[in-house]
């Protein structure tokens, strides 16, 4: 049996992580942060007309909540068609365009203020460029050990997720979007139906995302919500309104 360390990762469909067994021993590895989980998430954009730079995980997330563009979840459209529901029903709710490439869907992105320019990214691409943020960290927690490791499409549009029972698709984002969705509803019925634009329906996604970890620890949050950049109300969320929302799942 190698005497090399062996690295696992879980690509998740809004955080990423990394473990590794050396020695009999196993752990996760701590991000310079000091988190186990990165967000997948990317950010691109030119600091200078000559410097393109690029940002992933937690400090994507950041320049986001600032106003600059992003993209994530890469692993909703991974290995699928354009044309796959899963594909489809995805496009509906990110605030960046997905585009058709030879049947591939591939992320846009407008990553210049002074330039209507949008550059593309296959899926796999922005993967591979969140995972990179974990190199450092893992090479210090192996013992300097270093291998390669390839993110790649093998054609025909056949990606899918091995299990051993149950829905693949089923992850905690689930219960985060039927929060979301709830949230929202409950919003239109009691201002009107007002149109959100799909940034801050992103950036409502993140909060719901906090208020559903918060629910381990008290019975009842609540949502700010706001229209335009404006507060205009709340959304109170309980344990038996989260459990009605996800029953179906």
């Amino acid at each position: 049996m190698s005497n090399q360390p062996a690295v696992g990762i879980d690509v998740g469909f809004r955080q990423c992580c990394i473990a590794f067994v050396n020695d009999k021993n196993e752990a996760q590895v701590i991000q310079t942060d000091g988190k186990a989980k990165t967000p997948a998430y990317a950010s691109y954009s030119f600091k200078s007309p000559n410097t393109f730079i690029n940002l992933v995980g937690t400090n994507a997330v950041n320049a986001m909540l600032r106003g600059q563009h992003a993209i994530h979840s890469p692993k909703r459209i991974l290995g699928q068609h354009f044309s796959h529901p899963q594909v489809q029903t995805f496009i509906q709710k990110v605030p960046f365009p997905i585009i058709n490439d030879n049947g591939t869907p591939t992320m846009a992105m407008h990553y210049s203020y002074w330039k209507n320019e949008n550059k593309l990214f296959h899926p796999e691409e922005v993967l591979a460029k969140i995972l990179s943020n974990f190199q450092l960290p893992t090479a210090c927690s192996c013992r300097g050990f270093r291998s390669n490791g390839w993110i790649f499409n093998s054609g025909d549009h056949h990606g899918s997720n091995c299990r051993s029972g149950g829905d693949p698709l089923i992850g905690g984002q689930i219960f985060t979007e039927n929060i979301l969705d709830y949230v929202t509803q409950r919003y239109r019925e009691k201002y009107g139906g007002e149109e959100y634009n799909a940034n801050y329906i992103d950036e409502l996604r993140d909060i719901c995302e906090l208020k559903k970890k918060d629910l381990f620890n008290s019975n009842c949050e609540n949502v700010q919500i706001g229209y335009a950049g404006y507060y205009r109300g709340n959304s109170t969320i309980t344990e038996n309104i989260f459990e009605s929302s996800n029953s179906k799942v």
